[in-house]
């Protein structure tokens, strides 16, 4: 398994860091978790986006987390146009997301009417909405959500290969449905969007709760808002008052083999 972090910040990062955004590899599978401000430009930069088999949605209400869905579907449509890329560019893209998801997306579709006509005719992607705790199979992966405790209903991810696993925490105030899913994982990213916690989101102490509990290899901190990026050495001090592991303070473009 291959990870590749391409936006590790929020609308309040600074330049350096796109939002929520992550590229897993596994085999010949490429799929993408979250999607976005920023996350398009440094995906082309690690593969060529009409590669990707499948998008894994936390939540679609809060923009920094799908604002790149568009150009995202107007680059694979265009590609269509190649014969180079066509019979790659063709294939259709799966989005996982939570319930209401095709409500939005329909919405979407009202303000990019020719774009969305254009991916819809060609059939270039298909829409599944999940359930907490469902599981989907992919070949040689397994994937299993959780309902996370945020502002807006948004889902956890847990990716499990050959018996290695990488967690998502997605947007999240710590809770036992979090620890449960993290659960001697390999590498926990984890929303650090501040030093400290606040409603819809855990701080430095409650990522190395998490991953005490959940007995996790590796903590990544991610997510993260103008304060947490400021202070990384801080970051780390908090949540290793809590954790004895592993920890890193996610960048984009860094890349981690599991």
């Amino acid at each position: 398994m291959k990870l590749a972090i391409l936006g590790s910040g929020v609308p309040t990062s600074s330049s350096k860091k796109c939002n929520s955004g992550y590229l897993l590899e596994v085999g010949k599978i490429k799929i993408l978790i979250d999607l976005g401000n920023g996350v398009f430009k440094n995906l082309q930069k690690v593969i060529n986006p009409i590669e990707v088999q499948g998008l894994f949605v936390s939540h679609f209400l809060h923009q920094d987390h799908i604002n790149d869905l568009p150009p995202f579907l107007s680059y694979k449509g265009l590609m269509t146009k190649r014969a180079k890329f066509r019979k790659n560019a063709k294939k259709p893209v799966t989005i996982f997301a939570g319930k209401s998801f095709k409500q939005s997306f329909n919405l979407w579709s009202q303000l990019f009417p020719v774009l969305f006509t254009r991916v819809q005719d060609l059939n270039l992607i298909k829409i599944k909405e999940l359930n907490p705790k469902q599981i989907v199979r992919l070949p040689s992966l397994k994937i299993t959500c959780a309902q996370m405790k945020h502002t807006v209903p948004c889902l956890g991810y847990r990716f499990e290969h050959k018996g290695k696993s990488i967690v998502y925490s997605g947007d999240a105030e710590y809770s036992k449905e979090l620890v449960q899913l993290a659960k001697n994982t390999d590498i926990l990213l984890a929303d650090c969007t501040k030093p400290e916690a606040f409603t819809g989101h855990m701080g430095a102490k409650e990522c190395g709760q998490v991953a005490r509990e959940a007995n996790v290899k590796t903590l990544v901190l991610t997510h993260l808002g103008m304060e947490s990026e400021q202070n990384p050495k801080m970051l780390k001090q908090i949540a290793g008052k809590y954790f004895k592991g592993k920890i890193i303070i996610a960048k984009d473009l860094m890349k981690l083999n599991i």
